[in-house]
């Protein structure tokens, strides 16, 4: 069976969010072999090493900060695997 695309980048990269005081989030990402946690962070900010790196999120706006937060994170990775060939649309049955 295909894995779907979150179940693909989840494979492959770890993320966590905390909420600090100020509403804004800290994001970790750790990563397998072959995956680039800094570049991941970079894009939004931040940086660290290949395999362990880190980012804030500024608070976002919306009803849902959270979720937004996350998505964002999410967006993120995915656009670096596919900037790697690392296909991660799920596929119509």
């Amino acid at each position: 069976a295909e894995l779907s695309s979150c179940a693909l980048m989840l494979s492959l990269a770890g993320v966590t969010l905390r909420e600090k005081e100020n509403g804004d989030f800290r994001v970790s990402v750790r990563t397998v072999p072959g995956v680039n946690a800094a570049k991941i962070c970079e894009t939004l900010g931040g940086g660290g090493h290949r395999g362990a790196a880190g980012c804030t999120v500024r608070r976002p706006q919306g009803a849902d900060p959270a979720g937004e937060a996350a998505a964002l994170v999410v967006r993120a990775v995915g656009e670096y695997l596919r900037k790697k060939g690392i296909d991660t649309k799920e596929e119509s049955e």
